[in-house]
């Protein structure tokens, strides 16, 4: 899943608009729509955007990567296969400090 189709998810299911989330940064909606739809997220913005919609920073961070290297490749490769496994790996250590 890409960095911005996890932001997309994650603000729909906490009923959130693109406006809301947009002000919550300070940014425009149109930006904001940017984010979701190309993938990008501007580093400045992961912190808050973790704190918002309950994702991990450094998810947002190494979803973003993926993204980025996707972009250069044109596809997903294995280095982009082997990343998102690397991120689930994380996540679930994530989720076991957490209990």
């Amino acid at each position: 899943m890409s960095a911005g189709k996890l932001i997309k998810k994650k603000r729909r299911e906490k009923k959130l608009t693109l406006l809301q989330v947009a002000e919550h940064l300070g940014v425009s909606e149109s930006m904001m729509s940017r984010i979701e739809n190309e993938t990008r997220v501007p580093k400045t913005h992961a912190k808050k955007l973790s704190k918002l919609l309950d994702i991990p920073e450094r998810e947002i961070h190494l979803l973003s990567l993926v993204d980025e290297i996707v972009r250069q490749f044109g596809k997903r490769n294995h280095i982009c296969l082997a990343l998102d496994m690397a991120i689930e790996a994380i996540k679930k250590q994530d989720e076991k400090k957490e209990k």
